[in-house]
């Protein structure tokens, strides 16, 4: 039998396992800096993670436990003074060694706190002046996205429940809305107010 080591164009078995032993050995070498790079780097991810909980605690203490239509304008404008603080370093632009400068979007909620904090002398920033839009001019934020929910909810069961009409669905959504007290506005639901709610979103 031939000697496989001998062999023309076979490379030798030997020669084979010595390849394989020097990849495993390059891969664990790869895998000892990765770790070593990781293991480096826990102080400072610590560090984040020590930041991020003083960042946490410090909104929910100004926020005490508010939702932000609860919150009073030197509570917001606190709130955005301390999220722009808080964003600063993590945001910040590089342009150079150990050089950065602020993002535009801190400046931007610096800004707007500034804005808000005007209401309270009696000056009001053009872009928070009131316009007219209109059927939903006199609609809150909060008013306009409660109206999207319950136009969304229709053909949420429209679907679910296979209904072949619209009407269908607006009837079973304004069934639950009343056995359960609740309102369209200050008014009781109706289908019809259901119609108008619809066409006007459709149309905006």
């Amino acid at each position: 039998m031939p000697d496989e080591d001998k062999i023309p164009g076979l490379v030798p078995p030997g020669a084979v396992i010595d390849a394989a032993l020097a990849l495993a050995k390059e891969i664990e070498a790869e895998r000892l800096l990765r770790l070593e790079a990781e293991v480096a780097r826990i102080p400072e991810l610590e560090a984040d993670a020590a930041s991020m909980r003083d960042i946490r605690a410090g909104f929910e203490a100004l926020s005490g436990g508010k939702c932000a239509t609860d919150m009073t304008r030197p509570e917001i404008v606190a709130m955005l003074k301390g999220v722009a603080e808080a964003m600063s370093s993590a945001v910040a632009i590089p342009i150079g060694r150990n050089v950065a400068v602020e993002h535009p979007c801190v400046g931007f909620l610096v800004e707007l706190a500034g804005i808000i904090s005007d209401l309270q002398n009696g000056k009001t920033h053009p872009s928070l002046k009131l316009y007219s839009h209109g059927a939903t001019a006199s609609l809150t934020a909060k008013e306009s996205y409660k109206r999207k929910v319950l136009v969304e909810a229709v053909l949420i069961l429209k679907l679910g429940f296979n209904y072949k009409t619209w009407i269908e669905a607006a009837n079973h959504l304004v069934a639950g809305m009343k056995s359960a007290g609740g309102t369209i506005g200050v008014k009781p639901p109706t289908v019809n107010r259901l119609k108008s709610i619809s066409f006007r979103e459709k149309f905006k």
